[in-house]
């Protein structure tokens, strides 16, 4: 899908839990994936539980968790 995704070079990608379900070796591929395409010019967004990821990302916005209405 993320093939699919970037193909025709769109302007912006979202990406709703990119990784999950992937084992650590195809998840680190499809990161570096999305990274590339943010680093050529393009906007991501990710929508995640997956930590390591979002440790890789340039900008982390939290929804909900403690103290949301």
């Amino acid at each position: 899908m993320l093939a699919r995704a970037l193909n025709g070079a769109p302007d912006v990608l979202l990406a709703d839990e990119p990784t999950a379900d992937l084992d650590a070796d195809t998840a680190r591929a499809v990161t570096d994936a999305l990274l590339a395409f943010a680093a050529s010019g393009g906007t991501l967004v990710v929508a995640t539980h997956d930590e390591t990821l979002m440790a890789r990302l340039g900008r982390v916005v939290t929804l909900g968790g403690e103290g949301a209405a």
